[in-house]
């Protein structure tokens, strides 16, 4: 597993923060696919990395880039988590296959 070290909600770079799409789980359909965006620097081929990323950009062009991936996130009923506690593991009628992923 990699941990990525950035700029939080609580300490925030020009007003940028890390966030990942979400749903409140309480919805009736809290389940989604990735959300699709339309950027300047980040092809939704991608999905490690973003083609920007080796770019020498300025804080405004990043700042501007994502405003552009918050808004369209928003723009698609999702939320923007800075927090999400992991649950708790299923068991009981709904087999969990070990793989990789639930070793982590």
């Amino acid at each position: 597993m990699t941990l990525y070290r950035g700029a939080t909600f609580e300490d925030p770079v020009e007003g940028m923060f890390i966030f990942m799409p979400a749903m409140v789980a309480d919805d009736l359909d809290a389940r989604f696919a990735r959300p699709p965006i339309q950027a300047q620097y980040i092809k939704g081929s991608n999905r490690q990395s973003t083609w920007g990323s080796k770019r020498d950009l300025s804080i405004d062009q990043v700042a501007t880039e994502w405003k552009t991936v918050r808004d369209q996130v928003l723009a698609q009923g999702l939320r923007v988590a800075t927090h999400i506690q992991t649950p708790e593991r299923q068991t009981g009628s709904v087999v969990v296959p070990e793989n990789d992923w639930t070793k982590c």
